[in-house]
C-alpha cells in the first residue's frame, strides 16, 4: 500500500505499479482507508476481483497520462539552456539592514 503526501493515484499507476512485480500495488489516499484495503486484499473471495479492478483502473490512468504527455511541447535541453534567464548583477547595490542586531521572539 502506498499513500501520503509524496505520491498520488497517477504516480502509483504510471511509475510504481508497472515496476512492482511481486504483488499488487494499491494507492490509499487516507490512512483510515488502509484497513479496508488490507481486509480486501487478505480476503480469499474478494482479492481477485479487487486486484483485477485496480489493474484496469491503473491501465486507464496510465494511458490517459501518456496521452497528456504527448501533447506537451518540450524544448531540447540545449535549447532550454540557451533560453535560461540571464541576470546582470554587476550594477546592483544592496542596503545595510536597519536592524543589525539579532531579533528575539
Amino acid at each position: 500500500m502506498i499513500g501520503g503526501a509524496t505520491t498520488s493515484r497517477v504516480h502509483t499507476a504510471v511509475k510504481i505499479h508497472p515496476n512492482y512485480k511481486r504483488g499488487q500495488t494499491v494507492y490509499v489516499n487516507d490512512a483510515s482507508r488502509a484497513v479496508g484495503v488490507a481486509q480486501t486484499l487478505m480476503s480469499v473471495n474478494a482479492r481477485a476481483g479487487y486486484v483485477a479492478e485496480l489493474r484496469g483502473e491503473y491501465a486507464r490512468i496510465a494511458a490517459a497520462h501518456a496521452r497528456a504527455q504527448e501533447d506537451k511541447a518540450r524544448l531540447p535541453l540545449a535549447a532550454a539552456r540557451a533560453n535560461a534567464l540571464k541576470l546582470d548583477w554587476s550594477g546592483a547595490t544592496s542596503r545595510r539592514s536597519r536592524n543589525s542586531s539579532a531579533l528575539k521572539f
